[in-house]
């Protein structure tokens, strides 16, 4: 009776063993359980749950995007907003509207509406990721826009345009006044050009533009070593004869 119990309860254990590799071998570990999830180019933690990378291409507008510097720096558009209201940008004038990340020169580019504004220009307030330095581009174009409809304005833009060698009517070279009686031509302008900080940056190339309000010769310059987004001209000042190079940056990359 002992001996027949025992067989029993052995066949049982066998049973019950049986069973148990049969279902491990329909059911293996882990089998069921969900995929582990891939996270590619996450921004930091610290940015993760409210930031996100900027788009690829150069530009975003968005109030909670960042912009990327160098080694991976990240700084948002909220801190670029807050550097701009401080220094340099901070005394010319008032950030507004839209923020757009360069993500080929580091920089956010905030449009600024200035206390004493220029004409012809654009001013925007370039903050640097990398080191939080600002500054402000003017964004000159070096002509006028025409005067709006009712203002009571001539609609003189104050710009002309002479590509060589195109003369005035009277077989001279076009000239551009200085406010005073005098003036000065655009060959003139053009050799002035070719001397120091232009003259360092690149060659004279296209066209020239007097700008009558301002007294000034704009000149296409060709530069040596080309920045992103920019297309420089040379100012010559004519009642001074001083010149300096405009980089007329926009802020934007053109897409590749």
């Amino acid at each position: 009776m002992y001996k027949n119990i025992m067989t029993a309860v052995f066949m049982l254990v066998m049973l019950m063993m049986a069973a148990g590799v049969i279902f491990m071998l329909r059911n293996p570990i882990g089998r069921n359980l969900p995929p582990v999830p891939q996270v590619e180019n996450s921004a930091p933690a610290a940015l993760a749950n409210d930031s996100q990378a900027p788009a690829a291409g150069g530009a975003i507008i968005a109030e909670d995007t960042v912009c990327t510097g160098p080694d991976g720096v990240y700084m948002s558009a909220n801190e670029a907003e807050s550097l701009a209201a401080t220094g340099e940008c901070g005394q010319t004038g008032a950030v507004a509207g839209e923020a757009r990340c360069n993500t080929y020169s580091n920089t956010w580019w905030l449009n600024l509406e200035p206390n004493e504004p220029k004409v012809g220009c654009s001013p925007a307030c370039v903050v640097h990721v990398g080191t939080k330095a600002v500054e402000v581009n003017w964004r000159c174009t070096g002509a006028i826009p025409p005067a709006a409809p009712g203002s009571g304005a001539s609609g003189d833009t104050g710009a002309i345009v002479a590509t060589p060698p195109s003369p005035s009517a009277d077989g001279g070279d076009l000239t551009c006044a200085d406010g005073q009686g005098g003036s000065m031509s655009v060959e003139e302008a053009r050799a002035l050009a070719a001397t120091g900080e232009c003259g360092q940056t690149g060659a004279v190339a296209g066209e020239a533009r007097c700008n009558s309000y301002t007294m000034t010769w704009w000149l296409n310059l060709e530069p040596n070593e080309p920045k992103a987004g920019c297309s420089p001209a040379c100012v010559v000042h004519v009642g001074t004869k001083a010149i300096e190079v405009n980089w007329r940056c926009t802020g934007l990359i053109p897409p590749r």
